[in-house]
């Protein structure tokens, strides 16, 4: 599966910049599976597809799902430290405003 670390994402500015992406779908994968890359082995606990479709499928950990709980229509984020998380969409596009690519 392609990697998004390869791509750059849209980027959305509020008191931080965020890498940001808004969720078409999330396909839960019961039970999780074991992805292998070249640099590592994880544990893939749903698909996110993305509405922008210049942007693949990725892959997001059992643990980003217990943790964030993400929705179909909200947006995964990435801040510039690596940390993944959800916003709803509501309040993500009250809060900040597209910056790059647009």
């Amino acid at each position: 599966m392609f990697e998004l670390k390869d791509l750059q994402l849209p980027k959305y500015k509020s008191t931080k910049t965020v890498e940001a992406l808004r969720i078409e779908k999330i396909a839960v994968l019961n039970p999780p599976r074991r992805h292998f890359n070249a640099y590592n082995e994880t544990i893939v606990g749903a698909i996110i597809t993305p509405t922008d479709k210049r942007y693949p499928p990725f892959h997001v950990s059992p643990d980003y799902l217990f943790k964030h709980e993400p929705q179909p229509g909200g947006y995964w984020l990435r801040y510039k430290d690596g940390y993944l998380s959800y916003c709803p969409a509501p309040q993500f596009e009250a809060g900040n405003e597209r910056i790059e690519p647009k």
